[in-house]
């Protein structure tokens, strides 16, 4: 069976997640072996998972996906870009100065 999803995607970037919304176009499943899966039920699968699927992804989305960034990091001027299975953030970063006099017991000096 061969499976081909077309649909869309807008993100938005918090300070600590990556939040989403899918809708998709379409989900077409194809047979291979036709006489083992007809086509008809694979259109019908197709038709009614689309909705199913959408609404499963955007749960997930909705929550957000975390940036795992240690506190002692603020990001600025972050950027993302969607790659196939991932997503690639690039950012500068200030130091948090509060942290690090916590940890250090001195105050920085710019």
């Amino acid at each position: 069976m061969e499976i081909r999803i077309d649909a869309l995607m807008k993100m938005k970037l918090t300070p600590k997640s990556v939040k989403g919304k899918v809708t998709i176009e379409e989900i077409q499943f194809t047979t291979r072996s036709p006489r083992v899966l007809l086509q008809e039920e694979l259109d019908d699968a197709g038709f009614l998972s689309r909705e199913i699927l959408q609404r499963m992804v955007n749960d997930i989305l909705k929550q957000g996906i975390p940036i795992p960034i240690h506190p002692l990091f603020k990001i600025v001027k972050p950027k993302l870009t969607l790659l196939p299975r991932s997503m690639l953030l690039e950012t500068n970063f200030l130091l948090n100065e509060h942290i690090i006099s916590q940890l250090t017991a001195e105050t920085l000096v710019a």
